[in-house]
């Protein structure tokens, strides 16, 4: 499976979605899956 993660935020606005969304990644790496994120423009 694929998984593209798409981050609506800016990295550093104090909140965890940014960094929930990379350790989503982490784990689906962890799984043997294929993940890619890009920012949003």
């Amino acid at each position: 499976m694929k998984v593209l993660i798409i981050f609506n935020r800016e990295p550093y606005d104090n909140t965890d979605v940014t960094w929930n969304g990379l350790r989503l990644a982490g784990k689906l790496l962890e799984a043997g899956q294929e993940a890619k994120s890009v920012p949003d423009e």
